[in-house]
């Protein structure tokens, strides 16, 4: 026993105490009710820290520390628990609100509850998104009309969710089915009346990614590597603008030359024939070392020049019946002017609408074990089957 203790006893580190007290010493006043075997007294001084403090996380630390010290059923321990619940909600309410502190709340909540406070009880309950929690407060504070509304609240969420579930539920179909347009068209319909659906935004984000809206498209067909230039009409020219600059009718061919124009050559198909002409380009094409005017039919085969530097040649196509090939700058592109009518299962590629590349009459064309319907929209790396989980026949390969 030190001297103090044989001197005073406990009685006399209770008189220091409310000196230190007094002069507003409150963290040695603390320590001397404590030493005094007062806990009720040493909570009440944790109290005033707590009041005292204008941090809120130390605040809170105090009347924490308060409600531990104080006896089981004393007032100061009531006094501590309900300012530690009430300082939970308060921070709550200021701040994003994590996991560890959802469960303060959780926890606040439930001791304003048994502390007979209800209506502020419901509030942390509210603000940890715990309906049930709530309605039961409300319940026991008699509050008939918030309960009436938070019912009503949560019926309307749940409906929502349901609505939610449902219309990810008919996206996912539509992909898997190809109708890829519908399912985009489906899923940015819902983020305009909820804008936040994290998991609807990724999905149609990921549709967006993959879609190809080029008019030149490679694809393998069977094992082989083909590019389609797709367009009632085919441009060559240096520049390559977007589908809405030429419209969706016109494939462009971008040929990387200075001597070609940014539109030099248009090919097109009238009456079953193919013809090319020069569109008043810079250089001129050239036709067997003569600059060409006018229509010039392709017949057997066509060759050129553009600006009599940059060879083209056009023949038809040996693979995809009714089209022709464009053979320029090392490259071979089939131009079908219209749907390429595949050699496999009467398939036929074409753009369609907004610049989607649809796959027609696509009976027994299946992605995995989805089916897909008789006029699918693909997406760049879909691999295209004739049977259930069959080998790979078509694969989109994307833009080039």
């Amino acid at each position: 026993m030190g001297v103090f203790d044989r001197i005073f006893g406990k009685g006399g580190y209770a008189q220091v105490a409310r000196r230190a007290e007094l002069r507003g010493d409150l963290a040695r006043a603390a320590e001397l009710w404590d030493l005094a075997g007062q806990p009720e007294e040493t909570a009440r001084v944790m109290l005033l820290r707590g009041d005292a403090e204008l941090e809120p996380s130390a605040r809170r630390q105090h009347y924490l520390q308060a409600k531990s010290i104080a006896p089981e059923g004393h007032s100061v321990r009531e006094e501590a628990r309900r300012k530690h619940a009430l300082l939970t909600l308060a921070m709550a309410k200021d701040g994003a609100l994590s996991t560890a502190l959802r469960q303060e709340l959780l926890a606040a909540a439930r001791e304003l509850e048994e502390l007979g406070e209800p209506l502020k009880a419901a509030d942390g309950y509210r603000l940890a998104s715990d309906e049930e929690g709530e309605a039961r407060a409300l319940t026991q504070a008699g509050e008939i009309e918030k309960l009436e509304s938070l019912l009503t609240s949560e019926q309307d969420r749940q409906r929502r969710e349901r609505a939610r579930q449902q219309t990810a539920a008919e996206v996912e179909m539509m992909v898997a089915g190809g109708r890829r347009r519908e399912a985009l068209a489906t899923g940015e319909a819902w983020l305009e009346t909820d804008p936040d659906d994290r998991l609807l935004r990724e999905r149609c984000d990921a549709l967006r990614a993959r879609r190809t809206r080029g008019a030149v498209l490679r694809v393998v067909l069977e094992g082989r590597d083909l590019l389609f230039a797709f367009g009632q009409e085919i441009v060559l020219g240096r520049a390559e603008p977007t589908l809405s600059a030429i419209g969706p009718e016109t494939g462009h061919i971008a040929v990387a030359s200075h001597a070609v124009s940014r539109r030099h050559l248009r090919i097109v198909r009238e009456g079953g024939e193919t013809f090319a002409m020069d569109l008043g380009s810079r250089n001129g094409t050239y036709l067997r070392g003569m600059r060409a005017a006018g229509k010039v039919s392709m017949g057997p085969g066509l060759e050129l020049h553009l600006g009599n530097e940059v060879p083209v040649r056009l023949t038809p196509s040996t693979q995809i019946a009714g089209a022709i090939v464009i053979e320029i700058a090392g490259r071979r592109y089939i131009a079908p002017f219209g749907a390429a009518r595949l050699p496999v299962a009467d398939w036929q590629l074409d753009l369609g609408a907004g610049g989607w590349l649809e796959l027609i009459g696509g009976a027994h064309a299946f992605l995995g074990d989805a089916a897909l319907a008789s006029r699918a929209t693909l997406l760049a790396g879909d691999r295209i089957a004739r049977a259930r989980g069959g080998p790979c026949v078509l694969e989109i390969a994307g833009e080039t």
